[in-house]
């Protein structure tokens, strides 16, 4: 008689090796799947960290550096994060907006960037690009070109002094024929800006200045019958340095908008705000000086906070009224 656990157990024995093979090959094809998205995860993250660290490196560079459009196609990496409004390529001079209108626009045709609004943003294209290897450095040597371009052809015209709020400082108009008190290049502090000013005022009521609106003009003929008697030695012109007021945090595209303009702006350099120059600390002290019936140590303190260290101002290099001053006393002789 036929039994049929035998037929069952024949059968199961005859299967037991394709079902092994099955079983082992179900296991490793899951293992290699799991090995397979493990390394697709740690790729993607290296990725994702390779581009921070770019994008990182870029915004920290213009954080501390500043940024200037340079015509290169470099310039589009300042596209990278939240992407920059589309009036920042209205730049000056003609020559440079022409040239970075012509990149960005070879940079959206090539795919780079893209138009998304008003905002100008680096498409997965662009992205890419601005990873690759050297592209970082090249954005930081055309970068340091540009300002050091600008910086030799801004100080052919700009430099500053040091006003240290005494007679001295009328040695300015030997060489500009005004001072911008708002034109600050330090931050001296408000004492220290006081005493400028307060000099200033003094010589005005000699005769010596005009003040307007914060910007002092020397006046001709009371200098030349000054210099008759009182020599005044020529000033230091000191270089300025772009890299400084080009430097900016970058809070907003507001911020971009105001610092990349490429060209020199007044508001670039630090500006001292009007109320610095119209502190009354010193004059309340002179002032309680005086009513305590000490009048001589309210005119040394005046006289001290004076020859503070000095303030940085920015003067525009023209002709001097000094200098003319001077040849028509020498001529006089």
């Amino acid at each position: 008689m036929y039994d049929n656990n035998e037929e069952f157990a024949a059968i199961k024995s005859a299967l037991k090796t394709p079902i092994n093979i099955l079983q082992t090959y179900s296991t490793i094809r899951n293992a290699f799947q799991r090995s397979e998205r493990s390394k697709q995860k740690k790729t993607l993250k290296a990725m994702q960290n390779k581009e921070k660290d770019c994008f990182r490196n870029i915004r920290n560079y213009v954080n501390e550096n500043g940024f200037v459009f340079t015509g290169q196609l470099t310039d589009i990496a300042i596209c990278g994060d939240a992407g920059i409004p589309l009036k920042a390529l209205n730049v000056s001079p003609k020559e440079l907006k022409e040239a970075v209108l012509r990149t960005f626009k070879q940079a959206m045709d090539d795919g780079y960037i893209a138009i998304q609004g008003d905002t100008i943003k680096l498409t997965e294209k662009g992205r890419s690009l601005v990873m690759r290897q050297g592209f970082f450095d090249n954005f930081v040597h055309t970068q340091k070109t540009r300002i050091d371009s600008l910086n030799q052809k801004f100080n052919q015209n700009f430099k500053y002094v040091k006003l240290t709020g005494t007679d001295s400082d009328l040695a300015v108009f030997k060489y500009t024929k005004s001072i911008d008190l708002t034109g600050i290049y330090n931050n001296p502090g408000k004492e220290r800006l006081q005493a400028v000013m307060d000099n200033f005022k003094k010589l005005e009521k000699k005769g010596l200045v005009e003040i307007r609106n914060n910007i002092i003009f020397p006046k001709e003929k009371a200098i030349e019958k000054h210099l008759s008697k009182h020599p005044i030695p020529n000033m230091k012109l000191y270089d300025i340095d772009l890299k400084k007021s080009y430097r900016m945090k970058k809070k907003s595209t507001s911020a971009v908008r105001k610092h990349i303009s490429g060209k020199y702006k007044k508001g670039d350099l630090k500006l001292s705000k009007q109320r610095a120059l119209q502190g009354t600390a010193k004059k309340a002290a002179a002032s309680a000086a005086v009513k305590d019936g000490a009048k001589k140590a309210a005119s040394a303190a005046v006289n001290t906070a004076a020859k503070a260290v000095p303030v940085g101002m920015v003067i525009k290099l023209s002709g001097s009224v000094l200098n003319m001053a001077k040849k028509s006393v020498a001529g006089n002789k």
